[in-house]
């Protein structure tokens, strides 16, 4: 549940916290720019912060992952409850793959998927990253379950 009565000084904390956690300088001046343009298009101090974390959620995500985000790995095409599908660039190309964790379902453009109908790694992929932009526990719980369902499946 989100806290709808942030302040000016709750997002200096949170971008103080992102000055502690993002080691990409890059990644923090990309945060700061994003907080200076929201409050100059007038956005309310609930939505600045909802937005700045959300962002630190991705960019730590993606440190985690050693990469850069001008790298373009993903490209989130659609995001809900139970649903994501987005580009994902690989060494030998783009997949294009979704993931619907209400119906079980999936699919990726890569041959593992196309000949094997495996759980393939750029699946596994998405669900981390799902994972990470929503950050809910039943969110969490539906992935869980995707993978229970298809853990014979996994390659």
């Amino acid at each position: 549940m989100e806290i709808r009565h942030h302040t000016e000084s709750s997002i200096q904390v949170l971008l103080s916290r992102a000055r502690r956690e993002l080691k990409i300088r890059e990644h923090l001046e990309m945060l700061e720019r994003l907080h200076r343009w929201m409050k100059a298009q007038g956005y309310s101090p609930d939505t600045i912060y909802l937005y700045l974390n959300r962002s630190l959620l991705f960019l730590n995500y993606v440190e985690a992952l050693g990469k850069k985000v001008d790298e373009n790995r993903f490209k989130v095409l659609k995001l809900k409850r139970g649903y994501i599908k987005a580009i994902i660039r690989g060494y030998h190309g783009e997949g294009h793959t979704k993931v619907n964790l209400i119906d079980y379902c999936f699919s990726c453009s890569c041959p593992h998927h196309r000949f094997r109908k495996a759980l393939c790694k750029h699946v596994l992929l998405l669900l981390e990253l799902y994972a990470f932009l929503r950050n809910e526990a039943r969110d969490l719980k539906l992935i869980e379950n995707f993978l229970e369902t298809y853990r014979s499946r996994l390659f």
